[in-house]
């Protein structure tokens, strides 16, 4: 069987035994230089690895969390009005659903509205009975 990305070998380089000798006395002395380090090169091999891991690790920018949340409220917003298009047929019939509502919600704040207003008229004449006519 054939691997379709084969591994080569980094045993020894292909070239001639120039490149050779050169391969086994690096080798040699990558030996002698663990053999005199021990455990420290060891640490030393371990430590680097996570330096190399922290500086790898991508950071959390700071952002604006406030446009994330509007970003969500849009999302939200049309994910309703899809549905409402989808269950009503069209976008103009799920607009109409969604003014509906509105102006359902709304009328407790209308009524409210017109009696605080007609009340601040009565107390405003209220207010003119008591302090009697003006003089000029």
């Amino acid at each position: 069987m054939r691997l379709l990305f084969p591994r080569h070998s980094t045993a020894a380089p292909i070239g001639g035994s120039r490149e050779t000798q050169a391969y086994r006395e690096g080798r040699v002395d990558e030996r002698r230089a663990e053999d005199a380090g021990g455990d420290a090169s060891r640490a030393d091999v371990r430590a680097a690895y996570r330096r190399g891991r922290a500086d790898a690790t991508p950071r959390r920018r700071g952002g604006l969390p406030i446009i994330g949340f509007l970003v969500l409220l849009v999302v939200i917003f049309g994910a309703i009005m899809l549905y409402l298009a989808a269950e009503n047929g069209s976008f103009a019939s799920g607009g109409a659903v969604i003014d509906r509502d509105l102006s359902r919600a709304t009328q407790p704040v209308r009524r409210a509205e017109d009696k605080t207003g007609q009340a601040l008229q009565n107390a405003g004449q209220h207010l003119q009975q008591d302090a009697g006519p003006s003089s000029p």
